[in-house]
C-alpha cells in the first residue's frame, strides 16, 4: 500500500492491495447505504444523519466512500462518515445536499 493522507479515500489500485493484504487474514463485509435529503437534521458542523448499516460495529474499521453517481453532490456539500457505532453510521455535511447520495462501506474485521 501507499501512504494515504488523513481523510483522504484509497484510490482503486490502493483499495485491490488493501483487499488482496486482508484476504482470508480478516472478514470483510461490503454494502451500500443511501443518505436522504429529508434524513437531515441541523447539528454539528452543519447538518447531520444517522443511519443502520449491520456492518458497522462500536470499533471496527470502515472505508466510506461515495458511489461514482454520487460523488460530486458528496463532494459539493462537504459530506463525510464522522461517527459510528453498533449497527449505525452518523455522516455530516456542511451543506445541505438536496438530492439523495449513495455510499459505499466496506467493513473490516
Amino acid at each position: 500500500l501507499t501512504t494515504t493522507g488523513a481523510g483522504l479515500a484509497l484510490d482503486a489500485r490502493q483499495g485491490k492491495a488493501l483487499r488482496d493484504a486482508v484476504n482470508g487474514k480478516a472478514a470483510m463485509a461490503q454494502g451500500t447505504l443511501t443518505l436522504t435529503p429529508g434524513g437531515w437534521s441541523t447539528g454539528g458542523d452543519g447538518y447531520v444523519q444517522t443511519v443502520n448499516y449491520a456492518g458497522a460495529k462500536a470499533n471496527n474499521a470502515l472505508i466510506v466512500a461515495a458511489a461514482p453517481g454520487s460523488y460530486k453532490a458528496y463532494a459539493e456539500n462537504m459530506v463525510y462518515c464522522n461517527a459510528q457505532a453498533a449497527g449505525k453510521l452518523t455522516f455530516t455535511a456542511t451543506v445541505k445536499p438536496t438530492v439523495n447520495l449513495t455510499v459505499n462501506v466496506l467493513s473490516l474485521e
